[in-house]
């Protein structure tokens, strides 16, 4: 049987790798409560806080990397969100990703955030969510957090959660844009439904009793049906031989957002699996990346 818990060393960790390179304890405590001013001089310093509690359950904690020109006031934010099947993964598989993100956009606060990862007795709907939730209000409740763009960036099981969240959770448009790799669009697609990770996946998001896997409610949790015109931009990307989830759902994403007037980017790259693994569509990703994030959405802050 196909473990799909197992195939989560993303596309997006492997290729900041290589920008690296190119740009030279949980439990039943209460949490640390809203960022104070101590939190802000760490800026300065450019130590990150790590291991911040947003709430009382295992699982949801998460590290705030602010800025490395020393403000004080976080105007603009990437909220990086972990892959693993909803069942695994870490908020470390992101930490390389996040170092060199820092050295190209160094006035960007990253958060870097762990969710409650599902289990047979506590599925991952609708509690990640939940807890995608609970971060942007933990972060909003401190006086010097102001926001002007919040970007959020995942691959997998992490850019669904984004974009779902974004979708049908932020009434606010709080979000600007979601960078989502290798990300399943629509669970009733019959394609998606003959592989062999569907099931997987269902028991992971919805519990272990598949009579509850209606058309109904895999419609409901599919974000193919929540688009709309106030879409935030979006940069889609996957493998055309993506083993998990059909590329031709992108294509339907793509069409659509076309329809909506949504900006947005989407890139299906040939001969290429869920983990990305070819050097030229790798290099290629890398300036997709890179390129999404300075030019639509922080291009005043870009460092060449």
């Amino acid at each position: 049987m196909l473990h799909y818990n197992k195939l989560q060393i993303t596309f997006q960790i492997l290729c900041v790798i290589v920008i690296s390179a190119w740009c030279n304890s949980c439990g039943n405590e209460k949490p640390s409560g809203k960022l104070n001013a101590d939190s802000f001089v760490a800026a300065n310093d450019r130590l990150p806080q790590l291991d911040i509690r947003y709430g009382n359950e295992a699982g949801q904690t998460m590290d705030i990397y602010y800025p490395m020109n020393g403000d004080r006031v976080a105007e603009n934010v990437m909220i990086l969100v972990h892959g693993g099947g909803f069942g695994a993964g870490d908020k470390g598989d992101y930490t390389e990703v996040v170092k060199a993100l820092r050295l190209k956009f160094r006035d960007v606060m990253f958060v870097n955030v762990n969710y409650r990862l599902a289990t047979p007795e506590s599925p991952a709907l609708p509690k990640q969510l939940d807890d995608i939730g609970s971060v942007l209000d933990y972060l909003e409740a401190d006086s010097n957090f102001h926001p002007e763009k919040i970007i959020f960036n995942g691959a997998s099981a992490g850019a669904y959660l984004s974009l779902m969240y974004a979708l049908t959770r932020d009434a606010e448009h709080r979000i600007t844009a979601v960078i989502a790799g290798s990300c399943i669009f629509d669970f009733n697609d019959p394609e998606f439904k003959k592989r062999e990770v569907a099931p997987i996946m269902f028991t992971s998001l919805f519990g272990s009793d598949s009579t509850k896997w209606t058309s109904e409610l895999l419609s409901q949790y599919s974000i193919i049906n929540h688009v709309s015109g106030s879409t935030p931009e979006m940069l889609i990307t996957i493998g055309e031989d993506d083993e998990l989830f059909p590329a031709e759902q992108v294509r339907r994403m793509d069409s659509l957002l076309d329809q909506l007037h949504i900006a947005h980017e989407s890139v299906i790259y040939k001969s290429e699996k869920h983990n990305f693994s070819q050097p030229k569509n790798l290099q290629h990703l890398i300036i997709t990346l890179d390129g999404f994030i300075a030019n639509h959405l922080l291009s005043e802050l870009h460092q060449n």
